[in-house]
């Protein structure tokens, strides 16, 4: 296998609010790896990993908290992703359009 290398930027934005008991946070982010190592499943139901081509991913994370008394604090976050495979232009598989928690 050849190493794969990959390269990254973002920027993002942090709001304190409501006496420092609240924070958001909106980041954009790019990053773009060549030659990613991927695995497929052989015949005999081993894997094999390989160089692929290259995977650039960008999207956005959101991020809101509150900390209304000393002791509790509540937290949650929603990133898009929006990750392709080239040359194909495929889809990245396992890479979830969607993701949230809280």
């Amino acid at each position: 296998l050849k190493p794969e290398k990959s390269q990254s930027v973002d920027a993002g934005l942090d709001q304190v609010f409501w006496e420092k008991k609240g924070k958001f946070s909106l980041t954009a982010f790019l990053t773009q790896i060549d030659k990613i190592t991927l695995s497929k499943r052989l015949i005999n139901d081993k894997w094999q990993r390989y160089n692929g081509g290259r995977r650039v991913t960008q999207g956005i994370e959101i991020y809101l908290g509150f900390k209304p008394i000393k002791d509790l604090e509540i937290k949650t976050s929603f990133t898009i992703n929006h990750a392709r495979d080239y040359p194909e232009k495929a889809p990245s598989p396992l890479i979830p359009r969607f993701k949230g928690a809280g």
